[in-house]
């Protein structure tokens, strides 16, 4: 019964008790002990967070054990003896949380190894141990295995995180040894999964093949004490697998957070059966219909990574190209598709009192933008664990807002317009964390053209052509999927994800399109003295006119618009002297162009 009281106490202390100093209990330390002082350094998340358990909820201890480990005179280190840690100072939140211990006194040299919260596997494996027994011997014999998913329901109902730490070699324990410093490591890595994609609403997370069994320390050799940190994985042999525990829901702000945690293991090929790896559910693109996604772990160049301890693996799902399967299984059995997501990973070392530097991660969710000419936004995520962050941009460009949820910063840019209707600028935006620097290179088109009032739209300076794109022409600029046949206009059967090369969008901007067949007609009327005032207007705004005439030898352009016929088969054109045609979207003549136009409606309204 006491003992319960004293875990309890323990529990309390180190969760919810404020700053007031907690001196230590009184007691009698035997004349061959003497009283220590621990200082365990935490692993750090750098953020608040207000998600099922927080960074102070993964700090919590119920229990200490002290393991001291006689260092023989061949280096080998032996198993002595065990004692409790008993609460000091509690300090919530804070990197560094003081207990004491009453080791016993003794010439010999010794090595502390901390146990955190695996008091009954402890127990277990010293009820079997032989004397003298070696503490790699020792360490490996102390797993912790689970039947379901770790329980960490809430900050009032989770099951506190194993940890594991060990001291320097201590010279000896007498009346001058006052304390040491020990780091502690989770003995179990952190899966966070946001989404920055506008188009997806995720509902749950599973987790597959998540690992039963994990050591409570580290392999001696995949132990990087210098940096406070694991190489590799630390697998028990008999380690099994959970096939399908059961799923996280997400939260308010479309995520999971500080909910999912595995023990350790190895990397695992794309799309492997047995992989630990990730099946999402949600809902694309409006609808109401819930589909599922697979998600594998897998670095920027596609490399599987592994899951080590103490580390947390931030999941963005970036973009989504399409609903996923309709079938749990079909979605697991099959390769990644329809939605990419970039993962990224860091240690969260100890940085109290330690020469290690805290290991901030920072992603951005671009890397370039091509934005058109007229006033409009910018709009990007930053993804970081690092408490400040600094934005540099060119003059053009200015912060209209920010938005801060967890770990993800959403920045709303203004675009300024550019001064030139034919000239190109080009700014880079410098996100910097720390000694981390990402950058977002922006391209500027060219400022288009205001014909006045009788055009809902605005033209572009000068055309663009397909040269080079591999695929018919009318597709190419239309930005349309190769060989889609539809009656609808260009504008509402946009190719999905990275837009044509060749295309007005990927020229010239968000919102740049080829005009419909109605607003060719205005650029390219009928008669020649209409044309002349057309061309006069573009002429005297900078713009290159759309001739009727050319000198021999010249290209004859054959303009291409938005529109398809009846049948969707064709689309409709314009020849440079004003014939009126329809050719097959599939047919690719050299001399197809488009002058590419921007719906008013797109310009950015500067907010009073």
């Amino acid at each position: 019964m006491k003992s319960i009281t004293f875990q309890f106490y323990i529990t309390i202390a180190v969760a919810l008790a404020g700053c007031k100093k907690i001196e230590p209990p009184v007691t009698e330390t035997n004349t061959d002990e003497q009283e220590v002082i621990l200082r365990l350094m935490m692993p750090q998340n750098n953020k608040l967070s207000t998600y099922a358990i927080d960074s102070v909820d993964q700090n919590t201890i119920y229990t200490l054990d002290v393991l001291a480990f006689r260092i023989a005179d061949d280096g080998k280190e032996i198993y002595a003896y065990r004692k409790r840690g008993i609460l000091l100072r509690p300090n919530p939140g804070a990197t560094e949380v003081n207990f004491y211990a009453n080791l016993l006194k003794s010439d010999d040299n010794y090595r502390f190894v901390l146990i955190a919260n695996a008091a009954t596997q402890l127990q277990e494996v010293l009820n079997k141990l032989a004397p003298n027994t070696l503490k790699e011997t020792l360490m490996s014999s102390l797993t912790y295995t689970i039947t379901n998913r770790w329980n960490n329901n809430s900050s009032t109902n989770f099951t506190p995180l194993p940890m594991w730490g060990e001291s320097n070699i201590i010279h000896g324990i007498n009346t001058n040894t006052q304390g040491f410093n020990v780091s502690m490591l989770r003995s179990l890595a952190a899966i966070d999964v946001s989404v920055s994609a506008r188009n997806f609403i995720m509902t749950a997370v599973r987790v597959y093949n998540h690992p039963t069994k994990g050591r409570v320390a580290p392999l001696a050799a995949n132990y990087d004490a210098v940096n406070r940190k694991v190489t590799k994985p630390s697998i028990p042999p008999d380690a099994g697998l959970l096939p399908k525990p059961d799923f996280y829901n997400t939260n308010s702000e479309n995520a999971v957070k500080n909910e999912i945690f595995l023990f350790e293991r190895d990397a695992s090929a794309t799309g492997e059966s047995n992989a630990t790896a990730l099946l999402i559910k949600g809902k694309y693109n409006g609808s109401n219909t819930e589909t599922y996604y697979r998600i594998d772990l897998t670095d920027d160049n596609g490399k599987p990574m592994p899951l080590l301890r103490n580390h947390r693996y931030s999941i963005d799902i970036t973009t989504v190209h399409a609903p996923g399967f309709a079938d749990e299984t079909q979605a697991w059995n099959s390769r990644p598709v329809g939605m990419t997501a970039s993962v990224t990973q860091w240690n969260e070392v100890t940085i109290a009192d330690t020469n290690v530097p805290p290991q901030y991660y920072l992603k951005v969710s671009i890397t370039q933008a091509e934005v058109n000419g007229l006033r409009g936004e910018l709009i990007f995520d930053v993804s970081t664990n690092a408490p400040d962050i600094t934005l540099n941009l060119p003059i053009w460009l200015n912060i209209l807002g920010r938005n801060e949820l967890g770990d993800k910063i959403t920045y709303k840019l203004k675009i300024d317009e550019n001064p030139s209707a034919t000239k190109l600028r080009n700014g880079k935006i410098n996100v910097i964390v720390g000694r981390i620097t990402r950058v977002i290179n922006i391209e500027q088109g060219g400022r288009p053209v205001d014909l006045g009032n009788d055009y809902n739209f605005y033209v572009f300076a000068k055309n663009i052509s397909s040269t080079g794109s591999g695929i018919p022409a009318w597709y190419a600029l239309a930005n349309v999927e190769n060989g889609l046949v539809s009656a609808l206009d260009a504008s509402l059967t946009q190719k999905p994800g990275e837009p044509y090369a060749s295309s007005c969008v990927a020229k010239l901007g968000q919102g740049a399109r080829l005009p419909t067949f109605a607003e060719l007609e205005q650029l390219m009327p009928v008669g020649n003295s209409n044309r002349d005032i057309v061309n006069a207007a573009l002429s005297a705004n900078g713009a290159d006119p759309m001739p009727y005439e050319y000198p021999q030898g010249g290209v004859v352009p054959f303009y291409l618009s938005s529109s398809a016929d009846s049948h969707g088969s064709l689309f409709r054109l314009i020849d440079y002297d004003g014939t009126r045609l329809a050719y097959a979207k599939n047919s690719n003549m050299g001399n197809y162009v488009a002058r590419c136009v921007i719906s008013k409606e797109n310009q950015y309204n500067e907010t009073p």
